[in-house]
């Protein structure tokens, strides 16, 4: 639209009926509650410092959609070959190890490393075959794009453009591994990059899911999670994004099982509600399957952002799952 209308209320509500029908999920309650899922002209970032969960977390957002028959385009621009693909397919080996395996014939717990070194395909190859077609089955419809040379802003504009009618996702990991210019500022490459993609999303009306870096900063000053202003060339990202959000491991000492990790998410900016900006969910990220755990722990950061507290009481209306009849607050709607 380029020129001013009267306000077309049908169009609204046609759009409003397909935010509806389109919405796609993250695969972890917490953001699914504080967000309502992803909507087809969002233009989502996640943050996270140096080895806290980011691809991880873009891997299983990927994999989540792809089981629920959407088309899914993941440009794995940091990965190594088979990355992606790797992780997903670790995740299908391990649940079925788990549910036939662990406690019948053997008490030896799997990891990763030992599954990307090939060990399972001696040791359990009838397994890792039967794990290989049930990923086939179940992600029939998942494209990934692994980066052999350079690869800037026009090239993933075309590739993009190509694929607008393949798929219903787009997955980029991450802004900061495109090829820019170094003969240009690169926060400018950054900002345009933002906002090219911003664009896309608009125009296509499909969302993307872009991973981006954060500044080295004070480790002893930050906050458990990490925040807006952290985000390198933070001010562009921040503007352009419908959703912003962070994760962080969560190193207070927990009693819970040894392959279990807590982990914090943090709803930084949502522009259909900035409430939720002011709560944090825990969840465990469970390595024996490579995915968060359904529940979550609702928080607030206190203390400058050093201290977590749980929330019991006054909780936001999102929160509550839908046979829980408890009052809510409702401070955070507007």
């Amino acid at each position: 639209m380029s020129e001013f209308e009267l306000c077309n209320l049908n169009r609204a509500l046609n759009n409003r009926l397909e935010n509806g029908k389109t919405k796609l999920s993250y695969g972890v309650k917490f953001l699914d509650k504080a967000t309502g899922g992803i909507r087809r002209n969002d233009l989502v970032v996640i943050g996270g410092r140096t080895g806290g969960g980011k691809s991880e977390l873009a891997s299983i957002i990927a994999q989540n959609n792809c089981k629920n028959g959407l088309r899914v385009c993941y440009f794995a621009l940091e990965a190594e070959e088979d990355e992606v693909v790797n992780r997903m397919l670790y995740r299908v080996f391990s649940r079925l190890y788990y549910k036939d395996y662990y406690n019948i014939k053997t008490f030896k717990a799997i990891n990763y490393v030992s599954f990307m070194d090939g060990e399972y395909d001696r040791e359990y190859e009838k397994l890792m075959r039967i794990a290989e077609n049930d990923f086939e089955n179940l992600y029939p419809n998942l494209l990934v794009f692994y980066r052999d040379k350079k690869f800037g802003l026009d090239q993933f504009k075309k590739q993009i453009w190509d694929m607008k009618d393949s798929g219903d996702l787009f997955i980029l990991d991450h802004l900061h591994h495109f090829d820019f210019d170094s003969s240009q500022n690169e926060i400018m490459q950054i900002k345009s990059a933002v906002k090219m993609l911003r664009d896309i999303c608009l125009i296509i009306k499909k969302p993307i899911i872009c991973i981006a870096h954060l500044r080295k900063g004070d480790r002893a000053s930050r906050s458990l999670v990490p925040d807006l202003e952290e985000f390198y060339g933070s001010s562009e990202i921040s503007k352009e994004a419908t959703q912003v959000i962070t994760i962080a491991p969560y190193e207070d000492d927990m009693d819970i099982e040894p392959y279990k990790y807590p982990t914090l998410f943090k709803v930084c900016k949502f522009r259909k509600n900035g409430g939720v900006a002011k709560f944090v969910g825990l969840h465990e990220f469970n390595t024996r399957d490579n995915k968060y755990n359904g529940d979550f722990i609702l928080g607030k950061l206190e203390k400058s952002g050093t201290v977590f507290t749980s929330i019991s009481n006054n909780k936001p209306y999102w929160a509550f799952d839908k046979d829980e009849t408890e009052d809510y607050s409702y401070e955070e709607e507007t």
